[in-house]
């Protein structure tokens, strides 16, 4: 299992000891403890905590895609080059009726 897990884990201080931990939840005995880093290890598979640097040293394309329209992701991972701005929504400004402009000169 050490080995398996070898191939891919980067451990980051940044993204704390329950996320670092949780690709090793096969090896915890203790049970609460190893239900709770299987459940992250599920929720880091699943793309909820694309954010941990865990993430993108295990799903970098995964990452980059997210990182496109995430511009907080982009921050997090120092991939700012990626995140591609949307077009800015132009607002339309509503008209006074003539009856209003009148009454108020």
């Amino acid at each position: 299992e050490l080995l398996r897990v070898a191939a891919f884990w980067k451990p980051n201080l940044n993204d704390g000891v329950q996320i670092t931990a949780a690709p090793l939840w096969r090896l915890f005995r203790h049970r609460p403890w190893q239900k709770r880093l299987r459940d992250t290890w599920e929720k880091l598979e699943a793309g909820e905590y694309d954010w941990a640097h865990l993430a993108y040293s295990i799903w970098p394309e995964r990452v980059r895609e997210k990182c496109k329209t995430d511009k907080s992701l982009a921050i997090a991972h120092d991939l700012e080059h990626l995140y591609v701005e949307p077009p800015q929504k132009t607002k339309k400004r509503r008209r006074r009726k003539k009856s209003q402009e009148e009454g108020l000169l």
